[in-house]
This record gives structure tokens, C-alpha cells and sequence, in this order.
């Protein structure tokens, strides 16, 4: 299977995913202490001062973690290959009332072609990803 035909057998796969309980519920959503929480408290040990600058979330996926940097007011993006988890991260953005224009925040892109200038970022964050590239 040729990456292009993988690519487009996985958005196929999301296109039944995008109801209202299936975005706003995942089952994989745990309680208590956020990705977002805990970034922050990794950054702060590093450097706070990194945390008043944009943030970049590579393999954003279906966009919690964007959502949430977004709500809390920081100047975040995220990025993913996939169009389908672009496509629930809109959905994400419309079924949480947030403003249409954070639907921009989210781009497709890969690794080997981020489409975004040197030095935007003070902190790029990636969560299960690197184990998907080849």
C-alpha cells in the first residue's frame, strides 16, 4: 500500500465520526489533569517565558489540544496530514460554539513540508506521533 492510498483509507475511515457525542465525548477523553496542563508545567520547568509565544501542535489530529490553547488565549496551531482530522477539528470548532475563525488554526502539512516560516514557534508539541512516520 502506497502512502497516498493509506492516507486516504484512514480519512475514509473518519467519515463516519463526526456526530456531536463522537467529537464533543471521545472515548479516549481522560479526567483530571490536561495534555495542555501538563505542557505548560514541562515549558515552565524549561522556560516560562516560552509560553507567551505561539505553539505549534504537530500531529494535532482531531484538534483537543489546539481547542484548548486556543480557549485558554494563547496563539496556537495545529498541523496534520490527515484532511479527515482537519475536517473533525472544524467540526470540534462549530459544535463547541467557538469562533469560526479558530478553523484556520488548524493546517494540513507533513514533517518534511511545514507550512509555516522559520522561528514562528516558541514551543512545538507532538503527542503519539513520531512512531507513524517513516
Amino acid at each position: 500500500m502506497t502512502i497516498t492510498n493509506h492516507l486516504e483509507s484512514e480519512c475514509d475511515s473518519y467519515e463516519g465520526k463526526f456526530s456531536y457525542d463522537s467529537i464533543m465525548r471521545p472515548k479516549k477523553r481522560k479526567e483530571g489533569r490536561t495534555r495542555w496542563n501538563q505542557c505548560e508545567e514541562q515549558v515552565r520547568e524549561i522556560d516560562s517565558s516560552l509560553l507567551k509565544g505561539s505553539v505549534l501542535d504537530f500531529g494535532s489530529g482531531v484538534g483537543y489540544f489546539l481547542l484548548e490553547g486556543l480557549k485558554r488565549g494563547r496563539d496556537a496551531w495545529g498541523m496534520d496530514i490527515l484532511p479527515g482530522k482537519i475536517k473533525r477539528y472544524n467540526n470540534l470548532v462549530e459544535f463547541s460554539k467557538s469562533p469560526e475563525e479558530w478553523k484556520q488554526r488548524s493546517v494540513q502539512g507533513s514533517g518534511s513540508a511545514i507550512p509555516f516560516a522559520e522561528n514562528t514557534f516558541s514551543i512545538v508539541t507532538s503527542w503519539f506521533v513520531f512512531e507513524h512516520i517513516e
